[in-house]
């Protein structure tokens, strides 16, 4: 179910996105991996809430320490040009201003 500010999650996939536990599902679109899509999981991972994920602009970019974003970025491209799956640890800041490590697996 969508909440204001975010986009329902079509079919299958958002009945799978619905139901991860202790995990986030995001969409975003390539080159500058601005998130189309984001389950509402996303605020228990960094305390910013979906709707913000999807309407700040660079909010990947920003939120994602500089030093990880050009091997996050390979790993996408990657992960797209060879349809297979990427796992790509990295840090992001969170809300309350602490650095958190993900392990995000990405495929095209």
């Amino acid at each position: 179910m969508a909440t204001e500010g975010t986009e329902e999650i079509p079919g299958e996939f958002g009945q799978l996105a619905h139901g991860v536990q202790g995990g986030v599902i995001w969409r975003a679109s390539t080159p500058a991996l601005e998130v189309s899509l984001v389950t509402e999981s996303a605020v228990g991972l960094l305390g910013y809430p979906a709707r913000q994920w999807q309407a700040e602009r660079g909010f990947l970019k920003k939120h994602l320490h500089p030093d990880d974003w050009s091997r996050l970025l390979e790993a996408v491209f990657d992960a797209a040009a060879e349809g297979t799956v990427r796992t790509i640890p990295h840090r992001m800041f969170a809300a309350d201003g602490s650095t958190r490590w993900v392990q995000p697996s990405i495929s095209r």
